[in-house]
């Protein structure tokens, strides 16, 4: 079983134009919206490719009612604690004439410390030996940076696989208890090396990775955008050579990664396999105008036709 754990939910309101104006009238073409965070996201790719998994998460209000109808419609099972205020509203402008997106994320409600702990004891009820969980996403305010670091300390001692997409102190923190996994983008890798924003070549990624691999971190996923990514494991680096696509949608290619990456963790395939597959649904996603688009024989073929490189 695999577990999505999701403490900023969102309802994603995403809003297609041609030639986006700053200061200026914007006509939107066509809008949709749909259950979002980084963990729910995850959990509805993860369902789409014929995963058992299961969403865990807050949602409050009207909004997380929306939130759990529209998974409940596409039959991703979850088991959300409720709470007070209102889930947030992340809207998301894409300019398909150069299929630029511009974001705007909203907070999300304050979560108590008695909401956290219905959550903990919620998910370790749950969780069973040799089960998945995904820890993603950004924190909520009234919840502590080291939040996903004792959850990979206490679930790890379960025996449970976790695999772990932060950002800043979140992420600093939650690498330093050794999930099974993690999977940052370059910024994010960036910014848990302290590294300025110049080029970084990918065998010069996976030398940086060495480090948190011979602390035990067996997998780390870094997502590189068009220019590909990289998979370094305890022994061995991999890179996925970019692949061309028409690009339609940035949004949720990071997650449908994440994904992919829990199906393989789950399923024990081995290294190149994870890096192809987590590449190929990431790509799939961008040539996608949506979740409901993405499918399993677009991605599929993508990963027949990826070139890996071994770094070392």
């Amino acid at each position: 079983m695999i577990y999505t754990v999701t403490l900023n939910p969102a309802i994603d309101k995403v809003i297609f134009l041609k030639g986006f104006i700053a200061k200026g009238m914007n006509r939107a073409e066509r809008t949709v919206s749909y259950p979002g965070g980084k963990g729910n996201n995850v959990a509805q790719v993860i369902h789409q490719m014929g995963g058992q998994v299961m969403a865990l998460g807050f949602v409050s209000g009207t909004a997380g009612r929306f939130v759990e109808d529209a998974l409940a419609r596409k039959g991703v099972r979850f088991d959300f604690v409720h709470t007070t205020g209102e889930t947030r509203t992340n809207t998301k402008i894409i300019d398909e004439l150069d299929s630029c997106c511009t974001e705007v994320n909203e907070p999300g409600p304050a979560i108590t410390s008695t909401d956290l702990l219905m959550l903990e004891n919620k998910m370790l009820k749950l969780v069973r030996e040799k089960d998945v969980v995904v820890l993603s996403g950004s924190l909520p305010s009234g919840v502590s940076d080291d939040i996903y670091q004792k959850w990979i300390l206490v679930l790890k001692n379960l025996k449970v696989r976790v695999i772990l997409d932060a950002d800043g102190e979140a992420l600093r923190l939650g690498i330093q208890a050794v999930p099974r996994a993690v999977k940052p983008n370059i910024y994010e890798w960036k910014r848990l090396f302290s590294q300025d924003n110049s080029i970084i070549a990918p065998l010069d990624i996976a030398r940086m990775g060495a480090l948190y691999a011979k602390k035990g971190v067996k997998y780390q996923m870094v997502s590189l955008g068009k220019n590909g990514a990289v998979l370094i494991d305890k022994e061995h680096a991999y890179y996925a050579r970019p692949f061309h696509v028409d690009v339609v949608n940035t949004v949720g290619a990071g997650d449908a990664m994440t994904a992919a990456l829990a199906m393989g963790i789950h399923d024990r395939s081995n290294s190149e396999q994870l890096l192809r597959i987590g590449s190929a649904y990431a790509i799939a996603t961008v040539a996608s105008s949506q979740y409901e688009s993405l499918t399993i024989a677009a991605a599929s073929e993508i990963a027949e036709n990826l070139e890996i490189e071994t770094l070392y």
